[in-house]
Parts: C-alpha cells; sequence; structure tokens
C-alpha cells in the first residue's frame, strides 16, 4: 500500500490500521462464501432465509408458528456472520474515533512513540486535504478489492461495508420490494392464489393488529426519545427502542410491516407472522440474559447477607418495567395469533418447548435456566384451582416465557426491598467487588538476600564516616540487585 504523503514515516496507528483493514477484508470474504454454500448451495440449489426457511417450500404459506426448521445450517451461519460483522464494527467505529483525534489535534502526540513524526503526518494530511485519503486507501488493498460487487467494502460507506450478507434475508413477502430505501405497502400487494392454497386462519375480520416490541440491541446511540418517559433514567436501557409492526391478513397470510422502519438499522419492512414471532423469543431471551448478567451482584448477594447497595433499587425499578412490558407484548401475542392458529393441542406450553430445543436457541434456554435445569423439567401451575374447574379438569402449566418473567419478578421485588434506602441508612456506593476464584495460588517468589558483614573500622570524623556509609549502602544496593536477579 502507498504512503498517503511525501513522508517516509507512517505512525504505528496507521499500519496497524491498514492490517486489520486487510484482515478483515480476508476473514469477511471466508464467511460471506460460507454463508453462500449454506443459504444457497453450490450449485444454487436452495433458496433458504436468515431464519432457517426454505423460501421454495410452502412453509411459510401453511401459517403455522412452531414448525421445525428447513435450513438450520442457513440459520446458524448468518447467525455467526451477523454477530461477526456487528463486533468489526464497533472495533471500526473505536478506532475511526481514535484517528480523527489524532487527525485534528485532540489527542496529545507527546506521549506517543516517535510523536513528532506523528505529528508531522497529520498535519501533511490536513495541508494537502487529505482527510479521507486514509480510508480510502484501506479499499485499496489486493485483499478488499477482490470482493464480489454485491458484497464490495468501501470503508467511506460504513453503512454498506458493515451490512448484513444478501445471503441473510428473509423470504420474499407476496412480492413486497424494497430499492434504494423505499418500500411498497400493503395497498400495492396484489394476490396471487393458488388453488388448493391451505388457509387455518380462524380469525376472518381482517382487522390490523398492532403490536409495539422493545428492542435493547444496541442499534442506536441513545433512548428512542417515545420511551423517555418509563426509561429514562435506567442505565440498563440507555440504548433501547420501539418497534411498531402493523401486522393484517393479506392473501391468505398474516403479514406484519413495520411502520418505523429505519434503513441501516432494521433488517425488512415486511415479514410473515412466523418470522416475526420467532425474532421476538430470540430477542426476548437475549435481552433477559443480559439483565440476569447485569444486575446479578442486586439479586444474588454471595454471603446472602442483606447488604443495600446503592442504585441497584433504581436498576430493579427500570427491570419491572420492562418485564411488564414484555408481558404484555407475550400476552397480545398468545391471544392474538397464538390461540388462533391451528395446533396439536390447546395447551401452547408443550409446543413451545419442543420450538425452543432448536439449535438456534440452545445458547439463549441455557444461559436462561436455572443451573442444571432444562425446558422439560420447567414447570409452573398457571394459578388456577382445579375444584372449580368444571369437571375438574386438571390445570395447565404455563409457558417457558410466562414462567421466566414470573421468574424474574420475585428476584426483582426482592432486590427492591432490599435495597430500598429509605429503610437502610448505610448503603454502599457501589457494588462491591466480585470474590477472586478459588484456584490453587503460586506461592509468592521469595527474594535471596545476601547479607553482608561490615568490619568496623575507626572513626576518622564526621565527614570520613558519612562518605563511607554513603558508599557502603550503595555497594548493598548492587549486590542485593544482582543477587535478586540470579535468583
Amino acid at each position: 500500500m502507498d504512503v498517503p504523503t511525501n513522508l517516509d514515516y507512517v505512525p504505528q496507528f496507521l499500519r496497524w490500521y491498514d492490517e486489520w483493514a486487510e484482515e478483515f477484508c480476508r476473514i469477511k470474504n471466508i464467511k460471506i462464501g460460507k454463508v453462500k454454500n449454506a443459504c444457497r448451495g453450490e450449485k444454487h440449489e436452495k433458496d433458504c432465509s436468515r431464519e432457517g426457511y426454505d423460501c421454495r417450500k410452502t412453509n411459510i404459506k401453511r401459517n403455522e408458528i412452531f414448525v421445525d426448521l428447513d435450513c438450520p445450517r442457513c440459520e446458524k451461519a448468518c447467525t455467526s456472520y451477523n454477530e461477526w460483522i456487528e463486533n468489526k464494527q464497533k472495533e471500526f467505529n473505536k478506532q475511526k474515533k481514535k484517528y480523527e483525534m489524532e487527525f485534528n489535534g485532540t489527542q496529545s502526540h507527546g506521549n506517543l512513540v516517535n510523536g513528532s513524526y506523528d505529528k508531522r503526518f497529520y498535519n501533511e494530511l490536513k495541508n494537502t486535504n487529505k482527510h479521507d485519503s486514509f480510508f480510502e486507501l484501506l479499499n485499496k488493498g489486493k485483499i478488499c478489492e477482490n470482493v464480489h460487487e454485491k458484497n464490495k467494502i468501501d470503508h467511506n460507506y460504513l453503512e454498506k461495508t458493515f451490512s448484513r450478507s444478501e445471503y441473510c434475508k428473509s423470504c420474499p413477502i407476496l412480492g413486497a420490494e424494497c430499492k434504494n430505501g423505499q418500500c411498497n405497502s400493503f395497498n400495492d400487494i396484489t394476490c396471487t392464489y393458488v388453488k388448493g392454497f391451505p388457509n387455518r386462519i380462524t380469525d376472518k375480520n381482517n382487522d390490523a393488529f398492532v403490536i409495539d416490541i422493545l428492542l435493547n440491541d444496541n442499534k442506536i446511540k441513545k433512548l428512542s426519545p417515545e420511551l423517555k418517559g418509563d426509561f429514562n433514567d435506567c442505565d440498563l436501557f440507555k440504548t433501547l427502542r420501539k418497534q411498531n409492526w402493523n401486522c393484517k391478513y393479506k392473501c391468505n397470510l398474516h403479514v406484519c410491516e413495520l411502520k418505523n422502519f429505519y434503513r441501516g438499522i432494521d433488517d425488512e419492512r415486511f415479514v410473515s407472522i412466523d418470522v416475526l414471532i420467532k425474532r421476538w423469543l430470540q430477542y426476548f431471551l437475549k435481552d433477559y440474559n443480559k439483565i440476569k448478567e447485569k444486575l446479578n451482584r442486586c439479586m444474588n448477594n454471595e454471603k446472602k447477607q442483606l447488604l443495600c447497595i446503592k442504585d441497584c433499587y433504581k436498576k430493579c425499578d427500570c427491570v419491572e418495567k420492562w418485564i411488564t412490558k414484555k408481558r404484555g407484548e407475550w400476552q397480545n401475542i398468545k391471544e392474538r395469533y397464538l390461540k388462533r392458529y391451528r395446533v396439536k393441542n390447546e395447551d401452547i406450553a408443550d409446543e413451545l418447548k419442543e420450538f425452543l430445543k432448536q439449535d438456534l436457541f440452545t445458547n439463549y434456554v441455557k444461559n436462561a435456566l436455572e443451573e442444571g435445569e432444562t425446558l422439560d423439567k420447567m414447570k409452573e401451575p398457571d394459578g388456577c384451582n382445579e375444584l372449580n374447574k368444571p369437571n375438574r379438569t386438571p390445570c395447565k402449566n404455563n409457558d417457558v416465557i410466562t414462567i421466566l418473567l414470573n421468574r424474574l419478578k420475585k428476584k426483582i421485588e426482592t432486590c427492591k426491598s432490599q435495597h430500598k434506602e429509605s429503610n437502610n441508612q448505610n448503603c454502599l456506593k457501589t457494588l462491591p467487588p466480585p470474590p477472586r476464584p478459588r484456584g490453587r495460588r503460586l506461592p509468592p517468589r521469595r527474594r535471596r538476600v545476601v547479607r553482608r558483614v561490615r568490619v568496623p573500622r575507626a572513626r576518622q570524623g564526621g565527614e570520613r564516616e558519612a562518605v563511607e556509609k554513603k558508599e557502603e549502602d550503595r555497594k548493598d544496593e548492587e549486590l542485593f540487585q544482582d543477587t535478586d536477579r540470579k535468583g
């Protein structure tokens, strides 16, 4: 790569940035190849969506929610790629911010190696108006240039460079299209009826159903304005946003449209209801586990001591609001869709458990459950009284989501009671540090010190004695350091 100025020296930071870009392009090409193979096949014999559905089959048209995935390898490859690309974008933004601080002179060069050369280099960039020239050169590497046009890497256009793969999209919905950020609407969709097309929806009213979904996926930098009333002082939800979905029965299929679609943040504007519910489950479990991890010190004290910790009450109060919102979302989904679709039995709890046993949910579910617990062992009565039920039919168990919400709610109530500052005068200002791991500790290194026997000598005046004392101390120190290095 050519140096963007006539200076022979390029700061170490920019050379590292160049190497990062080359490595990024190399790995991205490999990952895109894996995604393409998993979702399209070597001979384009497949057409799979990022959710793991086969778009050439009619599963999406059966209006079934809890169906096994046709293309689990595609779902796994897309999930892996999306997580990787998000992490790489964070790395890039962090380093770009550092570069801009260097370029604008807000970063001190005095604490850098060869700081004077760094300063000359950035001043040269300023004088030649080449602020973006470095980012342009990142695109000129051999690896970065050898990329298929659809996945072209351009470090000046981050939205394209760090976007999701073309092979990781949902199945097309009834001819809905989006071009240059503009999408057609429900009214633009024309229905193509197929003879024998299955219709398993019991809802014939065709009334629109609106559902709002809270997301804490860090795709925005600050809290959505519409959520400030409930979550303005909540550090756990400082990047919380809300999706407004409008779902409608269209062409024998329940289709959902994202009304507040933002290009570069949201993936698709149109999805089928089964895709939306699957995503909701993933979002919920992911956010649930984040909350468990971040509030662990507030909810579970190592020594079972009732310690009052400042700000824990506020954090738990914020989570309680989140629980209320999520419980409402889940209840709406169940009442509107899950109970109206044809299911194998009236109780959805069992079918939801089977659906969550698929590989795409494994890690989420494992982190959400108690240690050693499995989905099959997870039971909780729904609170009914069998004596009051007709024919004394047995009570049903709550579904997995409801059980998790109830567990978290119970912990939050205890948390708020424990950390209420008005009841405890001596609240800790910060969380106590986590205990050290119980591993085998190596014994401290013992220094070998050689004691030097001093021979008393006759005094020859205070000045002479002080000089000799200083000289002997110096020799003792040298001997100690030499012995320490050998030991």
